[in-house]
């Protein structure tokens, strides 16, 4: 199996306001990636700097793009022109004719009774176009996909899974899922690179120092690195389609590529994760990081 098709790089880390690891030369990772058959991108509408990186990518006409929209604006008369205007702009913003998947930024979205029906609407005829391939929806938790797919069923979800959060490792939940046709995609697997790090160097994840020890000592007693362990994790689930991941430079795609050929070599071995999972919602959820 070729690797590269189960990895989408994100474009999270261009946007210098995005998360705590956001300095880095991501030019070279996205030209490096595409040299090396990696064709899935994730990005959004609201990641600065994002358009333009994607746009310098070498063998962009070959590439496959996720996009994340919000719709946040008032409902009003002029709300179903701004839909358009907003997926237009998307595709122009990054020149684009066409996309793969675009994904909804705001879970409950389609909870709301007013604005939720147009735009399904016009995601659904832009798709009937054939200039978006597959609509999706953004999550973090269960909870807001299972109301999600009470109203409607996408064709992607994204949500969160690493080490710390693994409500989305359940086998039983993800065939349902499967069954129902959805792509499923994770994200986070590095938890934003804090599980590739030395936690100490952030103050604010010294409330959680208790998971970073058994992280560690894991990593000891198993003998593995961070990197290594992270994908082993999210590479046992077989029911997952694509994971998203975050590149710095280039030195971090050359050390995730060799970790992958190391783990093709020798991927027998299961490893048992499952005492690292967390109970703490906020760990699991990077929107509360800043409110603690």
């Amino acid at each position: 199996m070729n690797l590269a098709n189960k990895f989408i790089i994100g474009l999270a880390q261009s946007d210098p306001d995005y998360g705590i690891n956001t300095k880095g030369k991501f030019k070279q990772v996205f030209n490096l990636a595409t040299e090396n058959g990696y064709r899935f991108f994730d990005t959004a509408a609201n990641y600065k700097n994002s358009h333009l990186y994607l746009r310098s990518i070498s063998g962009l006409t070959k590439t496959k793009i996720i996009s994340k929209l919000s719709f946040d604006d008032e409902f009003n008369k002029n709300f179903k022109k701004k839909i358009k205007l907003k997926i237009l702009e998307i595709l122009k913003k990054n020149k684009l004719k066409k996309i793969y998947g675009l994904l909804i930024h705001d879970p409950l979205l389609p909870l709301n009774e007013n604005k939720w029906p147009i735009i399904y609407k016009e995601l659904i005829n832009f798709k009937k176009k054939g200039i978006i391939k597959k609509i999706g929806i953004s999550v973090y938790n269960r909870f807001e996909l299972d109301q999600i797919l009470d109203v409607f069923k996408p064709d992607i979800v994204q949500f969160p899974l690493n080490v710390f959060n693994q409500s989305f490792n359940d086998k039983n939940y993800l065939r349902k899922l499967k069954k129902k046709k959805i792509e499923l995609h994770a994200r986070s697997i590095f938890l934003q690179g804090i599980l590739l790090k030395n936690y100490k160097n952030y103050q604010s994840f010294f409330k959680w120092k208790e998971n970073f020890i058994a992280w560690n000592n894991f990593l000891k007693i198993n003998k593995l690195s961070s990197l290594n362990a992270c994908l082993r994790f999210v590479l046992q689930n077989k029911l997952i389609d694509k994971f998203v991941i975050g590149l710095n430079n280039k030195n971090h795609f050359n050390d995730f590529i060799f970790e992958l050929a190391r783990l093709k070599k020798n991927n027998k071995k299961k490893y048992d994760f499952s005492a690292l999972d967390s109970n703490d919602e906020i760990l699991k959820d990077s929107r509360y990081w800043n409110q603690n």
